[in-house]
Formats: structure tokens, sequence, C-alpha cells
């Protein structure tokens, strides 16, 4: 009974003002966090489109020059080397904070 007392109790001035500070940074992080899930979006569908036009090359490889097939074939294997190793790095850094919070 007494917390249903106090969840209707007015907040004073210094209460409203430390609860708006702290749903500002939340705000602020939020936009952070929203503005690089745009940017990761955004590389993914660049990525998305040189790696499947690379692809594209690869199915006939006899109509480019060879020195041009070797470069492609090298970036397919780096680009997909480099996303391997972010997402286990990824998966990692989330087990360990899992760890952390325990």
């Amino acid at each position: 009974m007494e917390e249903t007392k106090n969840a209707n109790k007015p907040l004073s001035y210094e209460e409203l003002k430390a609860a708006f500070n702290d749903l500002s940074m939340q705000y602020q992080k939020l936009v952070g966090q929203y503005q690089q899930a745009l940017r990761t979006i955004n590389g993914f569908d660049s990525t998305s489109f040189i790696l499947n036009a690379m692809f594209k090359v690869m199915e006939h490889p006899e109509l480019y020059k060879d020195g041009f097939v070797g470069w492609v074939a090298e970036n397919i294997e780096g680009a997909l080397t480099t996303l391997a190793q972010n997402i286990n790095a990824s998966s990692e850094e989330k087990e360990e904070s899992k760890d952390e919070a325990k």
C-alpha cells in the first residue's frame, strides 16, 4: 500500500529535473545507437551490392580479364573472411557481457 501512495505522490522540481535529465541522456544514447544502426545498414547494402556483383563476375569469368577475375576472387575471400571475423568477435563480446552481468 505504501508503494501505491508513493507512486501517486507528486514529484518535487528536483526529482522531475533529475528524471528529465536521465530520460534525456537515455534518449541521446538511443539516437546515437539508431544512427549507428542506419550507418551499418547502409554499409551492408553497399557491401551486399558489391559482393553480388563480384559473384556475378565469378559466374562468367571467361568474360573478363584474368587479372580482374583474380582481383575479384581475392576481394570476395577478404570480404567473407572479415565478415566471419566480425561475427565471431561480436559473439564473443556478447558472451563476455553476459559473464560480466552474472
